[in-house]
């Protein structure tokens, strides 16, 4: 719950505004807990904004899980702005312990943001998604941009989605799709249009590329495609 909600929304409806006149085509807001504001940035352009709520929930029903749990600041566990999506594909959300949820905030604004790293915090985390997963959770959901600095795979006993990747192949995904159209892919009509359209060589051929230009990690592309990303 930190910070002035109404002035972050009026700097990122500004970025948003200013990207679309020089020409973007697609927005992504780089940071789980300002989705928060997603609503005034959709409604004051006129271009897209792809969701990373919705794209992480997409994910987990393509996985085929059916309950997961969330690790995010407390602006985005006290919200169903986040969970909204989830829940619209019948997708429950498992929350940490009411009195867990101020620690994983802290950590990750106090620690993580500032590219500070602890192994205690690294143990607190794993602690926090164990619970999670003893109550049901089929996965967890790393809705936080910083999280992927701290915690792997191995750190829990059920699959992580990291949100950032999650976005980034979406936003590629996006790209891929509009440049093999523009090159000459056949366009369908039906239900799995995009799937055919995203398996045409050309937009593989563009994916890899793009993907090879972050030997790190995939979030480093963004400034290389025409989707401008809006992150704090």
């Amino acid at each position: 719950e930190r910070g002035d909600w109404d002035a972050m929304a009026e700097i990122l409806v500004d970025s948003a505004r200013s990207l679309e006149r020089a020409g973007a085509e697609g927005l992504i807001i780089a940071a789980n807990t300002m989705h928060a504001v997603a609503p005034q940035v959709e409604d004051a352009v006129g271009i897209p904004l792809h969701h990373i709520a919705k794209a992480a929930a997409k994910r987990v029903e393509a996985s085929r899980q059916h309950t997961v749990g969330l690790l995010a600041t407390l602006t985005t566990t006290n919200g169903d702005f986040y969970t909204g999506p989830f829940v619209e594909r019948c997708i429950e959300v498992i929350l940490p312990e009411e009195t867990e949820r101020p620690e994983v905030d802290r950590m990750i604004y106090d620690e993580l943001v500032h590219g500070i790293i602890k192994d205690g915090s690294r143990k607190r985390f794993r602690e926090v998604m164990a619970g999670m997963r003893d109550r049901g959770a089929e996965a967890i959901v790393l809705a936080g941009t910083e999280l992927g600095l701290l915690l792997e795979a191995d750190d829990a006993d059920v699959p992580l989605h990291d949100t950032t990747a999650i976005l980034v192949e979406d936003a590629l995904d996006l790209v891929a799709w509009e440049a093999a159209l523009h090159n000459g892919a056949p366009r369908a009509d039906d239900a799995g249009a995009d799937d055919d359209v995203l398996a045409h060589p050309l937009a593989q051929a563009l994916r890899t590329e793009l993907l090879a230009l972050c030997p790190v990690r995939p979030e480093q592309v963004t400034a290389h495609v025409p989707l401008a990303a809006l992150g704090v």
